[in-house]
């Protein structure tokens, strides 16, 4: 899970709430011709289709950085490529971006986890990541696939959201200066 949300994000959910929003898991649950706002963690591009039929009126709110990162899975999918997707299984991020080639996808949340990866074919793959993950662990995660498995290809560049990394920085700043850090968030992600 994300370990880091900004009270601004928070503040806004809960305002959405108050003003009756209605945060749902599928598009079925939204009635006809009704609103749906797509959370800046996205949900699988094939969602439009549903959208159209059902009538909604679509507002995207989804980070122009995650929809680049599921739009890079669908040209690797194209390209018949396993994807190796680092990140943690039940973030939102994840699920959606798994959503654009579930047949296609493995994901991997650790170096332990990518030595017990087994893949039908070693020289088609390609490997993209969660944009708000470590961008340490990520690099380790990264170097041990290219061990692993040298032909491996992905996307051009960095997938790491630069706000997500100037925060994690912050926080190590911050940690050298202090004995202890609390952070608040919640136990369920947005």
């Amino acid at each position: 899970m994300c370990t880091m949300k900004s009270c601004t994000t928070v503040t806004w959910w809960i305002k959405l709430r108050r003003r009756g929003a209605i945060f749902v898991e599928s598009i079925g649950e939204v009635r006809w011709k009704r609103y749906l706002f797509l959370a800046p963690m996205g949900c699988r591009l094939e969602c439009g289709p549903e959208a159209q039929e059902r009538q909604l009126r679509v507002i995207d709110a989804t980070c122009p950085l995650v929809t680049k990162v599921h739009l890079e899975a669908l040209k690797f999918a194209r390209e018949g490529r396993t994807l190796i997707l680092i990140g943690h299984r039940d973030h939102q991020e994840i699920i959606g971006t798994s959503g654009e080639a579930p047949e296609k996808t493995v994901v991997v949340g650790s170096v332990e986890e990518v030595d017990k990866l087994e893949v039908p074919d070693p020289a088609r793959l390609a490997f993209l990541t969660q944009t708000t993950l470590s961008l340490y662990d990520t690099q380790e995660i990264v170097a041990r696939l290219r061990q692993r498995f040298p032909s491996i290809v992905g996307p051009a560049s960095d997938d790491i959201c630069y706000a997500t990394q100037n925060r994690q920085e912050a926080v190590e700043a911050l940690s050298r200066e202090v004995e202890l850090i609390l952070v608040v968030g919640s136990a369920k992600q947005f």
